[in-house]
């Protein structure tokens, strides 16, 4: 009987085997069609900041806007995780969307006090090199296999269907507060702290930007522009604008809104620009001017007139710097990502995923990690326990995560950026020795403190080419305040 049966009971076997291997096959191939239908992706190569579309992107196009002309973009119509829109915030509660009324009637209104988000709808994401150091990246609406949650939408074991960024950054209202809304002056010169301090007072949800909200942000602008150096492909930003070095007046007045200065200072400046007062008191607080005109006051010197109130400046002592651009300027681009054709390259605001100047115009101060050598450690709990640890050891006893010795050592163009399995969508720099072009296009800024410091990212209105999405400072204070320092604020709604 035996030699019968255990042919059979063989050949049984084999037949199930066969059926599991070819319902396996036809998993893996439900698999790889899933992520082409459902993913859009992009290959980057060691060398290059350019890189090949995978996967659905493969047949979407993106075009740069500009106030004339519209790039065509057919990420938002394919993707819901790019399908951004523009909402009105106000004590927590989103009160308008862009198109109705209620939006375009208070978007502007001081008295009204809403803020202007861009509402992120949210996604899955993968990323991984292959043993070649190519650089792969996926964004999906859906969590395929091997995909993340958005570090944007998933935070403290919740998850968020939509999650707002200022359109703007954080700006200041004029009475000590920040708004996002246009036609403001930046807020810059308070910390970090006091940023998420005013952040939470505008309502329930907000909070000022974490260094683990940009991983997403970066990871869908390379997918969306097929490059990792946006200068390149959206931009430059604010990134020429006047060395900040401290000028003074030369002719002192008792009471006007302007200052006089030498004409090879003049010279730096022109109608539309920022300057910042740093010797000057104001009367409403507000030490950020816009250039209104600039006329001659005699043979060697010219006025700069500035909007506001009246103020007193004294020759050889009231100095002033060019400051942060303000904002609004991009609101006439005809998309999400463009810049005006007009004005001077380098001086001009940029649109990046429908926000205006992600990088360069001032360094942006993220919260909830910190730099400690060439470790950094990030903060598992941003929005319940924001507060900044005395050290390594104390960050540790608060459950802050050790991401390892992952920074270079030295300053420079970014070669490589870091990886771990753990959080695949976390993107710094890792090692130098690119340039301003590739592979990545952006600058690394460090020292050999070894005290805690705060990660600054994205570049200021004087680094140059060294700004971009993936440019890092890690040489400011946890309490760093600067005239170039200034921050986004995100909105999760409750």
């Amino acid at each position: 009987m035996a030699t019968i049966t255990e042919p059979l009971a063989l050949d049984s076997t084999l037949r199930r085997l066969a059926d599991v291997m070819e319902e396996q096959n036809r998993i893996l191939s439900e698999s790889r069609d899933n992520v082409a239908a459902e993913a859009a992706g992009v290959k980057f190569t060691p060398t290059e900041a350019t890189g090949t579309r995978l996967a659905a992107a493969e047949n979407l196009t993106w075009e740069k806007s500009t106030e004339l002309i519209a790039g065509r973009d057919d990420f938002p119509a394919k993707f819901n995780c790019f399908n951004t829109y523009e909402a009105l915030v106000k004590g927590g509660k989103v009160v308008a969307t862009e198109g109705s009324y209620e939006f375009e009637k208070y978007k502007d209104d001081d008295e009204y006090d809403a803020d202007v988000f861009v509402m992120f709808p949210k996604g899955y994401g993968r990323r991984y090199y292959d043993g070649d150091g190519n650089e792969y990246r996926f964004a999906s609406d859906r969590r395929l296999a091997g995909y993340v949650p958005s570090p944007l939408h998933m935070v403290e074991g919740t998850e968020y269907d939509v999650v707002g960024i200022t359109k703007y950054g954080w700006c200041d209202n004029g009475s000590g507060g920040i708004c996002s809304r246009a036609g403001k002056p930046k807020r810059v010169s308070i910390s970090w702290q006091d940023f998420e301090t005013k952040s939470v007072a505008r309502g329930t949800g907000i909070h000022a930007m974490s260094f683990s909200d940009v991983a997403w942000l970066q990871h869908l602008g390379c997918i969306k522009y097929g490059n990792r150096n946006w200068q390149n492909a959206v931009g430059n930003g604010v990134m020429n604008g006047y060395i900040a070095k401290e000028k003074s007046c030369t002719v002192s007045q008792e009471s006007a809104a302007s200052i006089i200065v030498a004409n090879d200072t003049a010279k730096e400046f022109a109608v539309g620009d920022s300057v910042y007062f740093s010797s000057v008191t104001m009367s409403d607080g507000i030490y950020t001017r816009m250039i209104t005109a600039i006329t001659d006051h005699d043979e060697s010197n010219k006025v700069i007139s500035v909007n506001g109130p009246a103020f007193k400046t004294i020759a050889g002592t009231s100095g002033f710097y060019r400051g942060c651009n303000w904002s609004g300027e991009t609101d006439s681009v005809l998309g999400l990502d463009g810049e005006i054709s007009g004005g001077t390259s380098g001086r001009k605001s940029v649109k990046t995923l429908g926000l205006e100047n992600f990088f360069a115009n001032d360094w942006k101060l993220l919260g909830n990690a910190m730099r400690i050598g060439n470790n950094v450690y990030i903060n598992p709990k941003p929005l319940s326990a924001s507060a900044w640890p005395s050290g390594a050891d104390n960050a540790i006893a608060k459950g802050w995560i050790r991401l390892g010795d992952v920074l270079p050592s030295t300053n420079g163009y970014i070669k490589t950026l870091s990886y771990s399995m753990n959080y695949p969508l976390i993107s710094l720099p890792a090692t130098i020795g690119g340039d301003s072009q590739r592979p990545v296009g952006d600058y690394f800024y460090t020292n050999t403190d070894t005290e805690p410091r705060i990660l600054l990212f994205g570049g200021s209105l004087y680094a140059g080419a060294a700004c971009g999405p993936f440019s890092v400072s890690v040489s400011g204070w946890l309490g760093a305040a600067w005239l170039g320092y200034g921050a986004f604020g995100v909105f999760r709604p409750q």
